[in-house]
This record gives C-alpha cells, sequence and structure tokens, in this order.
C-alpha cells in the first residue's frame, strides 16, 4: 500500500515518493496547507527524518537569502554597505553562517521545541510527548523558504514560519491558534520587559553612583 500525500507525511515516505518527490511534496504541503498537514504530526514517525529535514530546509532558506543578497542584488548590498548600514565584514559572516548552517538550525530547533512544550506543559494543555512538539518545530522550518522572495524574504519567512509552528501546536493539541500564540509570544515579552528593566536600573545604579562620587569628592575638596 503506497503512502498517500494527504493522509501522510511525504517526507518520512521516501521510498513512496524519492527524495525530490517527497521534500516537494512536504514543503508544498506544510506551506499551503498547514491545517492537514501538521494533523497529522500526532501519527507514529521519525524524527530523524523531521530533524533531517529542518536541517535541509533551513540551510536552503539561509543560502536562498544569501544568493538574493550577494549575487543577484550585489549592488543592493554595495550601496548598503557605502551608506554604513552594514560592515564589510557581513560578507564573511554570511558565509560562515551557511558553513555552519545545519548546526545552528538543530539548535534553534531544539530550544524552540523546549520552549514551546515546556510551556504547554505548565499550562496542562499538551496532549502529546516532546516528539510531537520537535516535529512541529522541524517542519516549521518550511518556512525559511520563503527566504526566495526579494526584499521582503526576510520578514516573510519569519512571519511564516511563526504562524506554522503556531498552527502545528494549535492542530496537534487541538487548542485555538489565538491562545497558541499569545502563550508562545506573552512569555518572551515579559522576559524582554524584564531584561530591560534589570538593564535600565543598572544603568540608574551606575549613574546614580557616579553623581554620588562626584558629590563625595566635591564635598571633601571643600573640607580641605
Amino acid at each position: 500500500m503506497h503512502a498517500s500525500a494527504h493522509t501522510f507525511v511525504p517526507w518520512e515516505h521516501i521510498a513512496a515518493f524519492g527524495v525530490a518527490g517527497a521534500l516537494g511534496r512536504t514543503i508544498i504541503l506544510a506551506l499551503l496547507k498547514p491545517g492537514l498537514f501538521f494533523r497529522q504530526l500526532t501519527r507514529p514517525g521519525n524524527t530523524h527524518m523531521a530533524w533531517l529535514f529542518a536541517a535541509i530546509a533551513g540551510s536552503a532558506g539561509l543560502l536562498l537569502a544569501y544568493l538574493w543578497t550577494y549575487v543577484f542584488a550585489p549592488a543592493t548590498f554595495e550601496t548598503l554597505e557605502t551608506l554604513g548600514v552594514v560592515g564589510v565584514e557581513a560578507r564573511s559572516s554570511a558565509e560562515t553562517a551557511l558553513v555552519t548552517a545545519p548546526i545552528v538550525i538543530s539548535a534553534q530547533v531544539i530550544a524552540l521545541a523546549v520552549y514551546c512544550h515546556v510551556l504547554l506543559k505548565l499550562f496542562g494543555l499538551n496532549k502529546h510527548a516532546f516528539a510531537v512538539t520537535f516535529k512541529v518545530a522541524c517542519y516549521a522550518q518550511s518556512g525559511a523558504l520563503l527566504q526566495a522572495l526579494p526584499i521582503i524574504g526576510g520578514i516573510a519567512s519569519f512571519a511564516w514560519t511563526l504562524y506554522l509552528v503556531v498552527t502545528g501546536l494549535s492542530e496537534t493539541n487541538r487548542l485555538g491558534r489565538l491562545r497558541v500564540f499569545l502563550l508562545m509570544v506573552l512569555p518572551a515579552v515579559l522576559i524582554a520587559m524584564l531584561v530591560l528593566v534589570v538593564i535600565m536600573a543598572a544603568v540608574m545604579l551606575l549613574g546614580a553612583g557616579i553623581v554620588a562620587n562626584s558629590f563625595l569628592k566635591d564635598i571633601f575638596d571643600i573640607l580641605r
């Protein structure tokens, strides 16, 4: 019995579709029919294949971003470089990112999966093991391929990847998308605000220390 693209994750059935066919079908389903696609992730599946998909899709996204910036539109980059918007080391950093892409993407996917799963667990909303959350984070890397879009590729890729993660967690845990979105975003916002408050407090304390030191020095000078 052959696997169907509409009832299975094609990438986990390479024998039925071939590598290129399975990759292409999975990307199309994840990008265009995310609700249907992520619903399948509650079935038993291969997390190693999901990780491999994330490494391929994420690396491809970085490659597309590199090509648009430095190959297809070099004049734009040179203009930004002249204006000082980007430094001369930007190209070297981008090339290094391409080489280390699979490692960096793997770390990002694991961190995202842990973050989401812990939040779901804390609020008693997760209905599956960590493997399902991990697969959602992996296949959401399909959004990285939107880096192929000129100019808006980075923004579109980030926004759609976030949408895929929200949709994936919503479908696999049978939760409303708005609820999942708020669950993901609010803690991050609160943490960012807390960090900002700590930084501001540190700056104020430092400033107060400098003022106090200057004040005491003036008093000592007067008393001499």
